[in-house]
């Protein structure tokens, strides 16, 4: 019977410590994936800005191209220069809202990422937790079948 409790705790203890350690390293790919986040989402930041920039100075060439097929000097039109620089603005405030939006996410990222991280640990900590626990209720258990049969 001593022989199936040594056996039962050894199994309980090794199950929690593998436990421990199946979810130590959950919590690090996940740590790992947030951060590839994070950095995809300055990436994408960047991309997105030269794209938009791009595409605005695309537009003011096509304004600039229309208006000299038009017959006028565009640099000589204070209302074309004034819609010009309007349309320059908008562009971009636009961009840099969408830059805020895509660092906020790389910072959020960086957050989970960080929570992952010290997650990992506590992850062994309860593992080694429940095994201690294992243990502990054998000794336990032990030593008041030991003490039964010696008295």
């Amino acid at each position: 019977m001593e022989t199936v409790a040594i056996v039962s705790t050894a199994v309980s203890a090794g199950t929690a410590i593998i436990g421990g350690m199946q979810q130590s390293r959950a919590f690090a790919l996940e740590r790992q994936q947030h951060e590839e986040n994070a950095e995809l989402a300055k990436l994408a930041a960047a991309q997105e800005e030269s794209a938009r920039l791009k595409e605005l100075d695309k537009m003011l060439a096509t304004q600039r191209a229309m208006a000299i097929a038009r017959g006028y000097d565009p640099d000589e039109s204070g209302s074309f220069l004034a819609l010009q620089e309007e349309d320059r603005r908008q562009a971009l405030a636009d961009i840099d809202t969408a830059k805020i939006t895509r660092l906020s996410q790389a910072r959020a990222s960086r957050y989970a990422a960080a929570q992952a991280g010290s997650n990992t640990g506590g992850a062994m900590l309860s593992g080694l937790g429940g095994a201690a626990g294992s243990l502990f209720r054998y000794v336990s258990t032990a030593g008041s079948i030991g003490g039964k049969k010696a008295g």
